[in-house]
């Protein structure tokens, strides 16, 4: 019984999705040049995110823009 607890934990075992952010700087650059759309997808479908704290700040205020843009219908 455990040998099979053992196999399927091994098929079911994937590698978490880590994505780092750039410093603010270059992501307010990637806004400008490529919209947000593109800069939040690009970062939102990782499992984990790193990044300094103005980084995160940062996204995390695209994220929320995005998101009220998209509830408008913009």
């Amino acid at each position: 019984m455990s040998g099979s607890w053992i196999n399927s934990k091994k098929s079911l075992k994937m590698g978490m999705n880590k994505r780092i952010l750039p410093d603010k700087v270059y992501l307010q650059n990637m806004v400008f040049d490529f919209g947000i759309k593109s800069v939040v997808e690009q970062y939102g479908n990782a499992d984990m995110l790193m990044g300094s704290p103005e980084s995160m700040m940062y996204y995390e205020t695209i994220v929320m823009e995005y998101e009220s843009m998209e509830s408008r219908g913009v």
